[in-house]
């Protein structure tokens, strides 16, 4: 029984590797195979194919043209539900800046927004008839994102009672989520924000700004 098969470089030229109860099998693009055992200690082979011969030995140096798997990269953190409750409950809602983070946290998790794509979101981007925003990505390709009720009813709140009162920069008129001197914000101050609430509800994980999308 063959369980798991890794593709290798081979003195350059591809094979994989099936690593099965009888030790690892290396099966060439030509169909031979060496089939490896450890006897006392020696590393002994039997290669079966066109141009091959049988029972010759493998040495070490051999065994280093098996170049090593890439080691997988570590996923982020992730927060639970409860977790995303305690980061938003922990918002201060007495202050000006309160109904905007709460806006955001919300829909940056909702809707599973990267950072990029939250502090871009414009007003022209709401169709909250249709429950929908626009999103604007990679390479600035489009797509509509389902938005919930409450991060609808979080936004309307901002825009209402904390935006309509701000002082906007020009060009920045149509930017949903501003800072208090009427600019967009930046990746900085949403990780800023992010620490700080952090902090404030005891969540011992590691937080950046791509956590809220991994949670989604």
């Amino acid at each position: 029984m063959v369980d798991s098969v890794k593709n290798y470089g081979i003195a350059g030229v591809g094979a994989n590797v099936e690593i099965g109860k009888g030790g690892p099998i290396i099966v060439g693009s030509d169909s031979s195979q060496i089939k490896f055992t450890d006897t006392n200690g020696a590393l002994e082979g039997a290669a079966i194919g066109e141009g091959s011969q049988a029972d010759h030995g493998v040495t070490k140096s051999q065994l280093d043209l098996i170049e090593a798997p890439k080691t997988g990269r570590k996923l982020p953190d992730t927060l639970s539900e409860e977790e995303i409750n305690s980061l938003i409950t922990a918002i201060d809602l007495s202050k000006a800046e309160g109904e905007r983070n709460r806006a955001m946290l919300e829909t940056m998790y909702s809707c599973g927004l990267r950072v990029s794509e939250l502090i871009n979101l414009k007003i022209s981007d709401l169709f909250f008839k249709e429950s929908l925003i626009k999103v604007t990505g990679k390479g600035n390709k489009e797509r509509f994102v389902p938005i919930s009720n409450q991060s609808q009813n979080y936004i309307n709140n901002y825009t209402k009672k904390i935006r309509i009162f701000n002082k906007i920069n020009k060009g920045c008129e149509d930017t949903l989520f501003l800072n208090e001197r009427g600019s967009g914000l930046s990746r900085v101050m949403i990780f800023i924000i992010l620490k700080e609430l952090k902090k404030q509800s005891n969540i011992n994980k590691k937080i950046g700004p791509h956590t809220l999308r991994h949670s989604f």
